[in-house]
């Protein structure tokens, strides 16, 4: 009898506990409050002036917000310069979706997809000192295939964070996103992103007058290989409407560790018409903060000499 006086319940829990994802499928979430730190693409806007520390890029998704300093460690002529990437999507407020919308795979869900996670970018770039040349760089950047996404049903970081908030103790949520995000640089398999950027430049001397853009588009492939390895490759074509247009092509692995993760590359320019070997790391200061050295064979005066290029990066995810 008593057995019989528990079943209804029982049974009614049942029913509420299969229907609460349901309902979190239906509820709208901020999509942008799911940003995981892990693998933090290059800015847009230093891919536009070729001053990213690789030349090999990642195609992971970028964050809705991104702040860069930036310059060379060897070449005093190539100075320092700032980087800002955004989300005009995040910008505008907007992001509030349902899991249901947002995951559907249909061309409009998939076209939103995109939306969130394409970024514009506007860089700046001081040559030789107060007196050089500056350069500015606008960029935007798209990711149009992301199977690491974490809001996806792969992952469903959403679901996980509520439940460990419901449930769980201090550091709950925490422990969520830090197994996310190994769980996520450990998913196969291919990420898609693209780009387009512009260069403009001010002669020395003249710096209020803007002039010699050169354009610049690529795209860039990231396949998973286990939880330690990707296999980055990169097609970048720069200068397209002007008689100095040139190709670059490279692959490069990545090395992937909790603390830092590590390159090694190799690109062929039509510039010099010659391979390009390199290497760098990228490390992990504190939440939100990571900085990227890299060090790569170029071509100068027709010899040959080693670049050392750095980027100091800030953005704000969640844990």
């Amino acid at each position: 009898m008593r057995f019989r006086a528990l079943a209804a319940p029982a049974a009614l829990f049942a029913v509420f506990a299969a229907a609460a994802p349901l309902r979190a499928q239906n509820d709208r979430v901020y999509i942008y409050r799911y940003t995981v730190d892990a693998d933090v693409p290059e800015s847009a806007g230093m891919i536009a002036m070729d001053a990213t520390p690789l030349r090999v890029l990642r195609a992971s998704a970028p964050k809705p917000l991104m702040a860069s300093v930036f310059g060379s460690l060897t070449d005093r002529r190539s100075g320092g310069g700032a980087a800002v990437d955004l989300s005009p999507y995040w910008l505008a407020g907007g992001g509030r979706r349902s899991l249901e919308g947002y995951r559907r795979m249909t061309l409009a869900g998939r076209l939103t997809r995109v939306l969130t996670k394409t970024v514009l970018s506007v860089a700046a770039l001081q040559e030789g000192g107060d007196a050089g040349e500056l350069r500015l760089g606008i960029g935007v950047r798209s990711t149009f295939h992301d199977p690491h996404d974490p809001i996806g049903p792969a992952f469903g970081l959403p679901e996980r964070v509520e439940l460990a908030r419901r449930t769980g103790g201090p550091g709950a949520v925490d422990s969520v996103y830090a197994a996310v995000r190994r769980e996520v640089r450990a998913q196969c398999c291919l990420q898609v992103t693209g780009g387009w950027g512009l260069e403009l430049r001010a002669p020395q001397g003249e710096p209020g007058k803007l002039g010699n853009a050169r354009h610049t588009v690529w795209l860039a492939g990231q396949f998973t290989l286990s939880e330690r390895w990707d296999l980055l490759t990169t097609v970048r074509g720069r200068g397209l409407f002007d008689s100095g247009a040139n190709l670059r092509t490279g692959a490069g692995l990545q090395y992937k560790t909790s603390a830092a993760d590590l390159f090694a590359e190799v690109a062929f320019d039509t510039n010099d018409h010659r391979l390009h070997p390199g290497g760098g790391a990228e490390v992990r200061l504190a939440r939100h903060v990571s900085a990227v050295a890299a060090v790569a064979r170029e071509m100068d005066a027709g010899d040959s000499r080693a670049r050392l290029r750095a980027v100091l990066r800030w953005y704000p995810t969640n844990p």
